[in-house]
């Protein structure tokens, strides 16, 4: 009996490493350019401020009470624990119920508290996206309202167009969540191999950092029509941009009640501020009819 031999090539699995490597090192020539955006982006919030002043951005939230109330809402019951800590704290030292050094401890006490409230929420990343989707019919409305003063076209989204919106935010947010999930593992791996655990931590904030800012430009990418897929793909360019809104808006979102209002404000108008400025899109038509 005969017996064939097969031989298997390897040049076709090499080509591929080839060119992921490749790819991956022309990525790394975008780091100064990166770098560059996250320059320009944190101090164009101080313009995003100053364009919600004068335009008064928030006289279309109020015309929407239902919006602005939930958003009150979820504000105050996500808050309960932060407030809660902070009365107490407040109690111990105004009433003098107990001996100084016992009110340092309880001021070290809320600090700690804070940080716990902090990377509950945050750094374990499932409530932040959560956070989103209650939060997107404001970031929604603030950033096809940015674009239509800065464009001079008034389009106005129907309301089955809120609805898509924040069909497209759920979709975004769990697979942002997933990636987060994923590459946060990855890189925490290799650095722990490289033995840079030092470092590992600030790496899951940039990680986070990137997709708390890919979700408010994702809803600008959403009124010219890209899909999920090429809004991922596009963002990846801007992703110092990115990196530079996620942080203003991480820590915005640690102040109580404030914070949920004020972070989805900022951050979409930030957002459509850099976008539009950098002529993002300027061949593509908004999807949206005139009104």
């Amino acid at each position: 009996m005969e017996y064939q031999v097969k031989y298997y090539s390897l040049s076709r699995p090499i080509s591929r490493f080839n060119t992921k490597l490749k790819t991956l090192i022309n990525r790394t020539k975008d780091i100064p350019g990166l770098f560059a955006q996250f320059a320009k982006v944190l101090p164009l919030h101080l313009k995003a401020n100053d364009f919600i002043k004068t335009n008064k951005l928030w006289k279309g939230l109020f015309k929407m009470k239902w919006v602005f109330w939930t958003a009150i809402i979820f504000s105050i019951i996500f808050s309960f624990h932060f407030i809660s800590v902070f009365f107490e704290w407040i109690r111990v030292i105004l009433m003098g119920q107990q001996q100084e050094e016992s009110a340092f401890l309880a001021s070290n006490n809320m600090f700690n508290s804070i940080q716990l409230f902090g990377n509950e929420v945050f750094v374990s990343g499932g409530v932040k996206y959560l956070i989103f989707i209650f939060a997107e019919v404001i970031i929604f409305h603030c950033t096809v309202t940015t674009i239509n003063i800065l464009s001079g076209k008034k389009q106005r989204p129907k309301f089955k167009d809120f609805i898509n919106a924040e069909k497209r935010m759920i979709i975004v947010s769990l697979t942002a969540w997933i990636m987060e999930i994923i590459v946060s593992f990855a890189i925490g791996l290799i650095l722990s191999i490289l033995g840079l655990n030092m470092i590992k931590k600030f790496s899951e904030f940039i990680i986070q950092f990137y997709f708390i800012g890919h979700l408010f430009l994702d809803n600008y990418n959403e009124q010219f029509g890209l899909t999920v897929k090429e809004s991922f793909r596009h963002i990846r360019t801007h992703a110092g941009a990115a990196i530079a809104i996620g942080a203003v808006a991480y820590f915005l979102f640690l102040i109580p009640i404030v914070g949920m209002i004020v972070a989805p404000i900022l951050g979409a108008v930030t957002g459509a501020l850099y976008m539009f400025t950098h002529s993002v899109h300027d061949e593509k038509e908004r999807i949206y009819e005139f009104v």
